[in-house]
């Protein structure tokens, strides 16, 4: 295994884990799928794939943290 500069490992040519996953999320969700694409539309086509999947996994954790109506907290 590799290390890219930021220290993070690197597997050769596969997808990161949760690649299939988060890809799946969003192809359920389309409002979602909507809100990425709208944020990646200047991405570079080469930089495209990474940024739709780093993207993703953003609005995925904003959707589990997200309070959902006026819930009071113990």
């Amino acid at each position: 295994m590799t290390h890219d500069v930021t220290g993070n490992d690197v597997e050769g040519g596969r997808p990161p884990d949760g690649y299939e996953e988060i890809k799946a999320w969003v192809e359920e969700h389309p409002e979602i799928k909507s809100k990425i694409e709208e944020r990646i539309r200047n991405v570079p086509e080469a930089n495209r794939e990474r940024a739709f999947i780093n993207a993703a996994k953003t609005e995925a954790m904003n959707q589990t943290v997200r309070p959902t109506g006026n819930s009071v907290r113990p």
